[in-house]
């Protein structure tokens, strides 16, 4: 296990605190109600979880600062709106500053009450039942009066991404001439292994695909053999080496435990000013590195697809925030 280590509270980092916090996998809503003008208000959560089934109970938690905060302290009823995996948009939209966020979005409502996102994976209407005081949030405490449960998959937040539930479901065919990745990271560092071929070349650690080899071409496998146990998180980025007739599928991945290098001429670990970027093996290792330290300083990461017309970066922008910071950049 990773040894654990003490922060004095006077000098706890904040973005540290989140960080931590966003260790625990989470789904994501959009909480919606009406206020006292009749406008329909909502805000991105994924700080929301069941309190009680007698009576039936739900929490989520407003920043204080937050500009809809009124709207809900006052509000008669608001609803938990779960999203699903295709909501994504909607996700990030009700996390940012923009004015209407409710435009060209559909929805219908039950009488007077909030509004309920069509689409949705489910939805919980519930009575203001409680309003609790914490820290730098306010804990809204719902008294549940209706639901509905729809179909599809869940829209799932981890460590300041999206997780893709379908995706992890599906077992594509992997081409032979397909490369397995990761960016493997630890202290702020990544690993990186120098070529077979005795050169001064360095490049991430890969393995080929084949029908023999174990999942991602047995690169987990290989990595532990090395003393360095990986746990993959998320897809990273998709590019092909037309020369070589590669493509390559980059994973990013967290050691789990102090890694132990049992080759150390052959792996190491560089951070960003170590780094001998002219000694890399390709200019598009190079790009995605670079590219890679940027987003990891920012804790906001995209996802890479090259193309013919040149590729392009998914962002993840603003709902991509640790923890309960994607709640409500500005409500």
């Amino acid at each position: 296990m990773n040894k654990a280590i003490r922060v004095p509270l006077d000098h706890l980092d904040p973005s540290h605190l989140r960080r931590i916090f966003g260790s625990f996998l989470t789904g994501v809503t959009i909480v919606t109600t009406i206020d006292g003008e009749g406008q329909p208000r909502g805000f991105t959560a994924n700080s929301f979880t069941s309190v009680s089934l007698d009576p039936p109970l739900v929490l989520v938690c407003i920043d204080r600062k937050a500009a809809s905060l009124r709207a809900f302290a006052s509000c008669e009823r608001f609803a938990i709106n779960v999203l699903a995996e295709s909501q994504r948009d909607l996700s990030s939209r009700f996390a940012s500053k923009t004015g209407d966020k409710f435009a060209g979005v559909s929805f219908e409502k039950i009488g007077a009450g909030p509004p309920l996102l069509a689409g949705s994976l489910a939805w919980i209407d519930c009575e203001n039942h409680q309003i609790v005081e914490v820290g730098d949030h306010v804990l809204l405490v719902g008294k549940v009066v209706s639901l509905h449960e729809g179909a599809g998959e869940p829209l799932g937040f981890f460590k300041g991404g999206y997780v893709s539930f379908s995706l992890e479901r599906e077992t594509p065919k992997i081409a032979p001439n397909t490369v397995f990745g990761c960016i493997v990271e630890h202290d702020g560092s990544v690993l990186l292994m120098r070529e077979h071929d005795g050169s001064d070349v360095w490049t991430i650690p890969g393995a080929a695909s084949t029908s023999a080899q174990a999942h991602m071409g047995g690169l987990i496998a290989k990595l532990d053999d090395l003393g360095v146990p990986v746990d993959v998180n998320f897809l990273y980025s998709v590019f092909e080496l037309l020369d070589q007739r590669q493509t390559y599928i980059v994973y990013r991945g967290t050691v789990r435990e102090r890694p132990n290098l049992r080759d150390c001429e052959c792996f190491k670990f560089f951070s960003r000013d170590d780094l001998c970027w002219e000694r890399l093996k390709h200019p598009q290792l190079s790009t995605m590195l670079r590219r890679y330290f940027d987003e990891r300083d920012r804790s906001r990461f995209g996802v890479y697809v090259d193309s013919k017309d040149g590729g392009r970066v998914a962002k993840l922008e603003d709902a991509v925030l640790p923890f309960s910071s994607i709640e409500m950049l500005a409500q």
